[in-house]
C-alpha cells in the first residue's frame, strides 16, 4: 500500500510541476504575440 501512496505523491508533484511550467509558457507566448502585434505593425 505505501507503494502506491509513493507514485501517487510523485505523480501530483510530476503534474503540478507540469501545470506550472505550461501557466508560464502560455504567458510567454501571450505577451510575445502582443509585442508583436505593437512592433511589426
Amino acid at each position: 500500500m505505501a507503494e502506491i501512496e509513493k507514485v501517487g505523491k510523485d505523480n501530483l508533484a510530476t503534474y503540478t510541476g507540469f501545470l506550472s511550467i505550461s501557466k508560464i509558457a502560455m504567458i510567454l507566448i501571450a505577451l510575445l504575440l502582443i509585442a508583436m502585434a505593437i512592433f511589426l505593425v
